[in-house]
């Protein structure tokens, strides 16, 4: 049982550490929106975290195994998803300074809303689910296949990552009296190229992996 705390405790900090879209998706609207509103996003990409992993348990490792064009158009698809995201952010400069005066005048988004976009995010890039579905494959081999170790590691992932998260989330809402509305709709461009790049990456390394 100590393995199990440990490897799922820095499983949980090297995934808080990682930066991706998702990460700076979420400092971006706690800045915006403020400390709860962002709390309910990060219960949107658990859930979307959490329902990989059961799909994980649930034996679509073992289909993907034997089908892998799949993971081949599931990334493909993920990549040219990415890219629209991006440049629907970039481009949206408009609709981002209606965000910005809105929350000027004291008013959110809605908390269904955020958790929303949270799972969205989360779920339409294809690398968290190939990510889960390695990890899962590791984690099984190095339990013997032990369900109630495999269980208790992914608790404690998923609560390690949450944890750190929120301190993320916290931390990041105290720069809110930094940011201008000017500097808010140049930070939405930047989560935009963010998009944009993974989507790219994703895009060419598996088109070449496939194609090349």
């Amino acid at each position: 049982m100590p393995q199990v705390i440990a490897t799922g405790i820095l499983m949980g900090l090297t995934l808080s550490i990682a930066a991706g879209p998702v990460m700076f998706a979420l400092i971006q609207t706690s800045i915006r929106e403020g400390f709860w509103r962002t709390f309910a996003m990060e219960l949107g990409i658990l859930t979307s975290d959490a329902g990989f992993i059961l799909l994980a348990f649930y034996s679509l490792g073992n289909y993907l195994d034997n089908h892998p064009e799949i993971i081949t158009w599931v990334s493909l698809g993920g990549g040219v998803l990415l890219i629209a995201m991006g440049l629907f952010k970039w481009f949206s400069k408009g609709r981002e300074a209606k965000k910005v005066r809105d929350m000027m005048r004291g008013r959110k988004s809605n908390y269904l809303k955020l958790y929303g976009e949270g799972f969205f995010y989360n779920t339409v890039n294809p690398s968290v689910l190939l990510f889960w579905m390695g990890t899962f494959a590791f984690v099984s081999a190095e339990f013997n296949n032990n369900p109630e170790h495999i269980k208790w590691h992914f608790i404690l992932t998923l609560s390690t990552l949450l944890t750190l998260d929120v301190l993320k989330i916290y931390f990041a809402g105290k720069l809110k009296f930094f940011f201008t509305p000017r500097r808010m709709v140049m930070m939405n461009r930047i989560l935009g190229l963010v998009f944009l790049a993974f989507g790219i990456f994703l895009l060419g390394r598996t088109a070449w992996l496939a194609f090349g």
